[in-house]
């Protein structure tokens, strides 16, 4: 069996590209590293790295050992930050996933205020649709998300925390008579062509605010804000976007919808174990705004 410890000055040659410079970091002996890393190829009967007179590069046999060295090495440091967990400064990795950019924004100070408090541990982000969150959380291949549309079936997951609750507004461009007026009401679009949003829950959420409301046989659905604020600039339409955006865009403008319509992202976790790590950010979570 391979010893961690030799993936180890495999990854660091890699990154130096130096025996020399991968020994002065590793704190031993150029020529330590050198045998090991002979030894690592006779085990594997491959060459690992090119040597040339200034560098060493890696071999086409050294770039397929290193997803496995990385994923090796990382298993091992996080048992030992699992078992042996440094008190004062954890290690670790902390997945999480986004919906869409509210859900990001929403969680965006919770993950500041964790990384202030914990910088040695590493944060990974995840831009997934809801759907592929849900199950991404069902299988336990991440451990936390941030989901932005209303939610139909929570049962499988643990909501840590609502966050921010966001109003919506309609996206209009400018000269139609209703940017002179506060706010925007169902019948002030009847007939006019909208573009609604892709996801089905957000989709759904604005269809029952226009239950009321004649809906154009034609519409367009767009995913995101780089697709819908074009199009309503070009006049195709009247979008709909989250208050938040509506500094945004000072050529276009943003009425609140009446009667009001609301979303609240949600922080869920998947239900089952939590490495130490990970339960750390759960506490954080829960407890941000109270102490934190």
């Amino acid at each position: 069996m391979i010893e961690n410890r030799v993936l180890y000055y495999f990854l660091t040659v890699a990154e130096t590209k130096s025996f020399a410079s991968a020994a002065r970091k590793l704190g031993i002996n150029p020529s330590t590293v050198i045998r090991q890393i002979q030894g690592l190829e006779k085990e594997l009967n491959v060459t690992l790295f090119k040597r040339t007179k200034t560098s060493v590069q890696l071999t086409d046999d050294g770039h397929r050992l290193m997803p496995y060295a990385i994923r090796t090495t990382g298993i091992n440091s996080d048992i030992r930050n699992e078992f042996f967990p440094d008190p004062i400064d954890p290690k670790g990795l902390i997945s999480i996933g986004f919906s869409d950019p509210l859900s990001f924004i929403s969680a965006v100070d919770i993950i500041y205020s964790f990384r202030i408090r914990y910088p040695g541990i590493n944060m990974e982000m995840n831009d997934l649709t809801a759907e592929e969150l849900k199950e991404n959380l069902d299988r336990s291949q991440i451990p936390f998300a941030v989901i932005s549309d209303p939610l139909t079936d929570i049962s499988r997951y643990i909501v840590i925390k609502e966050l921010k609750e966001h109003k919506w507004g309609a996206l209009i461009p400018s000269g139609l008579p209703m940017v002179n007026r506060n706010f925007v009401t169902p019948e002030d679009l009847s007939g006019l062509p909208l573009i609604l949003p892709s996801r089905p829950e957000l989709r759904d959420m604005i269809n029952r605010w226009l239950s009321e409301t004649e809906i154009p046989d034609s519409y367009i659905v767009s995913s995101d804000l780089h697709k819908l604020v074009p199009l309503v600039r070009k006049g195709v339409g009247i979008g709909f976007i989250p208050m938040d955006y509506s500094e945004d865009f000072s050529d276009l403008c943003v009425k609140l919808l009446a009667p009001p319509v609301k979303s609240s992202p949600k922080f869920l976790m998947r239900k089952g174990y939590l490495t130490s790590t990970e339960y750390r950010f759960k506490e954080h979570i829960i407890s941000y705004g109270i102490n934190g």
